[in-house]
């Protein structure tokens, strides 16, 4: 009741607008904290343009090597085509080792491998694959999520550290 005595003395009414991917009923929530009314308006209505997407979800047969697998799953999908895409793995290791398996296919190809000697942002220049995950140097983990906004990469294979407060499009 404070609230609306408050706003009403601005002279007009007031409007609160919130958003929520992670409380389950919202509505009733937001309720409770303000005091007054909300009305949920659902994906029905949300307008934004958002390109296609795809999701694979990769179930390695008995006795195959998940990332032998996956890195098969990620040339197929890039070679040839102008997909981009990222693979989530589970762990750090895992992210490292598919990108650079990914990568050593360009290399078998003719490309340069990355030298070992340059520093970590430099070598990512010339390579399509590239990880991400917690522990990054900050210009590091800025460089490859600069490249990935600009699609200037044909995947990144990352751990969950992508998904926290990313919007890719």
């Amino acid at each position: 009741r404070r609230l609306r005595h408050c706003m009403g003395l601005l002279g007009g009414e007031t409007r609160f607008m919130a958003a929520s991917a992670t409380i389950r009923s919202a509505v009733d929530h937001l309720s409770q904290l303000v005091g007054l009314p909300f009305a949920e308006v659902g994906e029905d209505l949300e307008t934004s343009p958002r390109p296609g997407a795809d999701v694979f979800l990769l179930d390695p047969p008995i006795g195959k090597d998940l990332l032998g697998e996956t890195k098969k799953l990620i040339r197929t999908l890039i070679d040839g085509s102008d997909r981009r895409l990222i693979a989530f793995m589970e762990s750090r290791k895992q992210t490292e080792q598919l990108a650079t398996m990914a990568n050593r296919r360009a290399a078998d190809d003719g490309a340069a491998p990355p030298d070992e000697d340059e520093d970590f942002a430099d070598g990512l220049a010339g390579l399509q694959v590239l990880p991400f995950r917690a522990g990054y140097e900050e210009h590091d983990r800025a460089e490859i999520l600069k490249r990935l906004r600009r699609g200037q990469l044909r995947c990144v294979v990352s751990t969950s550290a992508l998904e926290l407060g990313m919007d890719i499009s």
